[in-house]
């Protein structure tokens, strides 16, 4: 059961990279990053 959790975490790792990509380009709406001052600074450390 190692593997499955090991599985488990990747999926997480990636699909936070995907969220992190699609709120980079979604950050022309100005509530979007009102709400989340912090990330576009994440985002840009992820490119």
């Amino acid at each position: 059961m190692a593997h499955a959790s090991f599985v488990a975490r990747a999926a997480g790792f990636i699909s936070g990279r995907l969220v992190a990509r699609l709120l980079a380009r979604g950050q022309d709406k100005p509530e979007r990053t009102q709400a989340q001052p912090a990330r576009p600074a994440a985002v840009r450390a992820l490119r």
